[in-house]
């Protein structure tokens, strides 16, 4: 049995990339300028997510973004943030924004998992920690996420053969 629950997805601390990660991920903001305005930004996300001031946090991520709107961490991270916050929507645009910009990383696929848990749109949750699995069959995040999901599915219990 998964020790993830709906108010512990709540409770769970943002993973947030590390600055270098943001900058490696390909910023598009071009002059020196932007980079030291963009790696300012993340700076300050971080350091609000650290604090638990989530919606500074996605103020400051949204500022990044408009900055390198082809950095999939940064999406990744406001999407847990906005979870943080409740905003489950939000959360999941951001995580298939994500997703979109880069498909190859699990992290976007257990982001939008947390989401749709959130939701209550457990089998759709399944599907993408299933998915995030293919891509990184020993995450413990997915793996987690995934059982997690399993327990609350309404299929649970149910005899798959006779449907």
């Amino acid at each position: 049995m998964s020790t993830l629950s709906r108010k512990n997805i709540h409770n769970e601390e943002p993973e947030i990339e590390l600055q270098s990660e943001y900058l490696s991920a390909g910023t598009s903001s071009g002059s020196g300028a932007n980079q030291t305005l963009f790696a300012e930004k993340v700076k300050k996300s971080q350091e609000a997510i650290q604090k638990g001031d989530f919606n500074s946090a996605v103020s400051h991520y949204s500022d990044a973004i408009k900055l390198d709107p082809v950095n999939h961490i940064l999406y990744s991270n406001r999407s847990a943030a906005y979870v943080k916050l409740g905003q489950h929507e939000k959360a999941l645009a951001d995580a298939l924004k994500a997703k979109e910009l880069d498909s190859s990383w699990p992290k976007a696929f257990y982001r939008e998992g947390i989401a749709l848990q959130c939701l209550g749109r457990f089998a759709d949750a399944l599907a993408a920690f299933a998915a995030g699995l293919a891509l990184d069959s020993k995450s413990a995040q997915l793996l987690g996420g995934l059982v997690d999901a399993a327990s609350r599915s309404p299929l649970k219990g149910m005899d798959v053969a006779r449907l």
